[in-house]
């Protein structure tokens, strides 16, 4: 003869590890939903950093370039550059400008890089100054 009491407890034992197992997986569903919010932010983060240091880069170049002679060719007053650079194209709008003052008797050339439309992007800003006798 079968003892019911013996399949009917087994069942009882599977029914409850079955339990188990789909509030464990509820538990980690419920879980994961605030890591994956935490990805996404540290994904647009990383974006953000990715597309300053490209700039940073961009704007590093120019300078040199203007240090090494090229701002002879600006006196004081503010400039928008058409910066002929495929890295700052894959970038969102953005646009970078030359600003020159004089102070003292020295040149103050800021160069900035501003993106539009991106409000997790700061400006990136790199100055350096020449004497006006150099001219």
């Amino acid at each position: 003869m079968v003892n019911n009491g013996f399949h009917s407890s087994m069942r009882q034992k599977r029914t409850f590890a079955l339990a188990e197992v789909i509030a464990a997986m509820a538990v980690l569903a419920i879980a994961m939903i605030p890591l994956i919010g935490a990805l996404t932010a540290e994904k647009s983060r990383v974006q953000s950093f990715y597309k300053r240091g490209v700039a940073e880069q961009v704007l590093d170049g120019y300078r040199e370039v203007l240090a090494a002679g090229a701002w002879r060719k600006y006196e004081p007053g503010t400039y928008q550059l058409d910066m002929d650079s495929r890295a700052l194209n894959q970038l969102a709008d953005s646009d970078v400008s030359l600003r020159v003052t004089a102070e003292d008797e020295q040149l103050r050339y800021k160069l900035a890089w501003h993106p539009e439309h991106i409000k997790a992007v700061k400006p990136v800003e790199k100055v350096f100054t020449v004497k006006k006798n150099r001219r």
